[in-house]
């Protein structure tokens, strides 16, 4: 069993050298998701030296959470961001510095690219142009057969929105994890590797099943279609005034919500093998991690959407 708590923060100016902290009590509520909107939390941390506190209430600055168990592997990078807003108050006995961060937010939203490609050029050739002027690394997993522009490729403005169309192009999709860009298949996978996810291995109580209902269009777009495990037809009376929905037929998603112990292989795009009460061995993918933890308090798990694969 896995009872002694462990985390790491390292705070820092980006390129720059950071300072670890991992004697002090902190709390963390974090998402990251698979979409291209920053990943987002908050961070506590307790009763940090002055000059610490400093570098943390120093907007801009990156934090790397870091989190699990000593009787496992230790502590696992679970979330990096930038801090957006930072306050120090007290709190009876203890100095708290509360942050609120976002993933790669900087990047995401400043980054610019002009660029023009010749006829007939790889559309891989393309996402590695466009891909580097994030000035993030980059983590891929494509699966796709590469094809050409017949009439070339050109674009000037913002990075992301150069990343949708040549993504789009090659059925890919793109989010930022821990201040890296990660490429992958739509509704794909991002390592071969499954998580194996039981009661055996972490997994607390039991899943709970969850639905989305999308128009065909709409799932298309995510790498969704009829056919795949998990993937139902729906018909809606579209005379409901209450829907927002213009189709008839409609595609519900289906899936399951799952608590684990602390675990830093779980993260949107990763590859999940569950076992449970009716559920023997399917594999999923993780569309949403919520890390939850604090070391000397109740919490200390992480809870993610899984959708068939």
């Amino acid at each position: 069993m896995l009872f002694d708590r462990i985390t790491e923060i390292i705070v820092g100016q980006a390129g720059g050298d950071g300072k670890s902290i991992g004697d002090l009590r902190c709390e963390f509520d974090l998402t990251a998701t698979s979409s291209k909107s920053p990943n987002q939390g908050t961070l506590k941390v307790y009763n940090a030296a002055p000059d610490t506190i400093s570098m943390m209430e120093t907007v801009n600055n990156i934090v790397i959470i870091k989190a699990g168990y000593v009787q496992d592997v230790g502590p696992i990078q679970i979330f990096a961001g930038t801090v957006c807003r930072s306050l120090t108050y007290q709190d009876g006995p203890d100095v708290i510095t509360e942050m609120e961060l976002r993933d790669s937010v900087i990047p995401l939203r400043d980054a610019k690219v002009s660029i023009s490609y010749p006829p007939n050029t790889s559309a891989m050739s393309v996402l590695d142009g466009v891909a580097k002027n994030f000035g993030l690394p980059i983590r891929k997993n494509l699966k796709v057969t590469d094809k050409q522009y017949p009439s070339g490729f050109a674009f000037n403005g913002r990075v992301r929105n150069a990343m949708d169309q040549v993504c789009n192009f090659l059925g890919l999709e793109w989010s930022a994890q821990g201040n890296e860009i990660q490429i992958i298949k739509k509704g794909g996978i991002y390592s071969d590797m499954a998580v194996d996810l039981s009661a055996e291995t972490g997994m607390i109580g039991y899943p709970r099943r969850e639905s989305k209902t999308m128009t065909e269009k709409t799932a298309a777009k995510e790498g969704i279609k009829y056919g795949q495990k998990g993937i139902v037809r729906t018909t809606i009376d579209v005379s409901d005034p209450t829907s927002k929905l213009k189709d008839k037929t409609t595609l519900e998603v289906q899936g399951y919500r799952v608590r684990s112990l602390m675990n830093g292989a779980l993260y949107p795009g990763a590859y999940v093998k569950l076992t449970a009460r009716g559920i023997n061995g399917s594999f999923f993918r993780v569309e949403e991690a919520h890390y939850v933890g604090d070391v000397d308090g109740a919490d200390f798990y992480v809870e993610v959407l899984l959708r068939f694969v």
